[in-house]
């Protein structure tokens, strides 16, 4: 009899295991372009006093929608543009759009601008942890917080007749916290000598990360995204 109940408990946990299987499906953009259509991404007009980001936002674009569209090679499309006479900072027209789209052999072009830049550092007061183990000494550190935030708003041009297919006004952001520990050890607070300046060096990876968010908010509608489902 208890060969027969432990055969009879198996068999119901083998048959909850099965019933709690789940497979992950992919479900389709939110706004879907195609994707077989052939995609370029061209300058962006750069209104923040930061002259690389819109640079850097393009490649971050770029690296979002080529595992999904054709994204046209970027250095491809800068030698056109470059031979076109076309610069940064001229503004991208329906027009132009279409030109574009007929020199590149794109279906669709995107481009649009950075709108804003700002970036803090900021760093709190000395802050006291208990000893650990008992009668250790205190522990203390200051925190700096860097944080970036930009802003961008782009566009999406079919290259036929240069009708905007998808706009989107976008912010992107990053903050970065880093502890520094205190060479004072005592129950009040340290002399001002041993508190640090705030610390900088946090910038660029919070620029970087605050870029390639706001260029994945972006693309966040036009990609597919996935879920789970249980399998019967």
């Amino acid at each position: 009899m208890k060969g027969l109940r432990w055969l009879v408990l198996l068999a119901l946990v083998v048959g909850l295991l099965g019933c709690a299987q789940r497979e992950r499906i992919m479900l389709p953009p939110a706004v879907d372009l195609g994707d077989t259509q052939r995609l370029a991404v061209v300058y962006w007009e750069n209104f923040t006093l930061d002259p690389g980001l819109s640079l850097e936002l393009e490649r971050a674009l770029v690296e979002q929608l080529d595992d999904y569209y054709n994204v046209l090679d970027p250095y491809d499309v800068e030698s056109t543009l470059h031979r076109l006479g076309i610069r940064r900072g001229m503004p991208l027209t329906r027009d132009l759009a279409v030109e574009l789209g007929e020199f590149l052999g794109a279906d669709l072009i995107l481009g649009g601008e950075v709108q804003y830049y700002f970036e803090d550092v900021r760093q709190s007061p000395p802050e006291r942890q208990e000893p650990f183990p008992p009668g250790s000494g205190y522990q203390w550190h200051v925190t700096h917080t860097t944080i970036a935030t930009v802003v961008i708003s782009g566009r999406i041009f079919a290259a036929d007749d240069g009708q905007v297919v998808y706009a989107e006004e976008v912010e992107g952001k990053k903050i970065v916290s880093v502890k520094e520990s205190l060479q004072w050890t005592e129950a009040g607070p340290p002399p001002a000598y041993l508190v640090p300046r705030r610390d900088r060096s946090q910038l660029p990876q919070a620029r970087t990360g605050a870029v390639a968010e706001a260029a994945k908010q972006f693309a966040s509608q036009l990609l597919p995204s996935y879920t789970w489902r249980r399998i019967q």
